[in-house]
């Protein structure tokens, strides 16, 4: 009933938990599959690529699609997972960008959405950037304008927030595009220059 009609959301199946897809033979839902880890043999391991994440989320959609479970494309949310963009040394939200790309050109992945946690990229940021704008907002929404031309149409965002697409000299995705583009920490110090002086 909460659901208003649609199908509730399960979150998440994962290659090392797929007892969690047993909900859906209980009532049709959609469901989130976690691409951030893989099982191999047997044991969890941390996806570390673009690659990785990419073929760990079409191996679990081939799987659940050729297996009976009741689940259309359609009902799949693959989540490539963000942390957030002040603390990213190792490349975790390029990573997520180049991993919608690659899933966004499988033609075995049509129909299947693409989710992040967009709320989780912008905490931990001062509230105003250099310019004047609202900083976490405008980060979200540079995500957002890489992101959506190659399939991300899923987002677990902040109610209320005014996301929009950037224009490409908005001072703040030029600002995340170089923060996304530099490594360790002089991803942290591109950041900082999003709101210092």
């Amino acid at each position: 009933s909460k659901a208003a009609g649609g199908k509730p959301i399960v979150n998440s199946v994962a290659e090392t938990r797929w007892d969690m897809l047993d909900v859906s033979k209980l009532q049709p839902a959609k469901v989130v599959l976690m691409a951030s880890e893989r099982l191999e043999g047997g044991v969890p391991v941390p996806n570390q690529t673009a690659a990785e994440i990419a073929e760990t989320a079409r191996r679990m959609t081939q799987r659940i699609l050729r297996n009976g479970v009741r689940l259309a494309p359609e009902d799949l949310l693959v989540d490539v997972s963000l942390c957030p963009l002040a603390s990213d040394t190792e490349g975790i939200v390029r990573r997520a960008i180049e991993a919608i790309r690659l899933i966004g050109q499988m033609p075995e992945m049509r129909g299947v959405h693409l989710l992040v946690g967009l709320s989780n990229l912008g905490i931990m940021l001062p509230k105003q950037a250099l310019d004047g704008s609202k900083l976490s907002v405008k980060v979200e929404s540079a995500f957002l304008t890489m992101t959506m031309p190659h399939g991300l149409d899923f987002i677990l965002g902040t109610a209320g927030r005014e996301y929009q697409l950037l224009p490409e000299d908005d001072f703040v995705y030029r600002g995340v595009r170089a923060v996304v583009a530099a490594e360790g920490y002089d991803a942290l110090d591109k950041v900082r220059e999003l709101y210092q002086s």
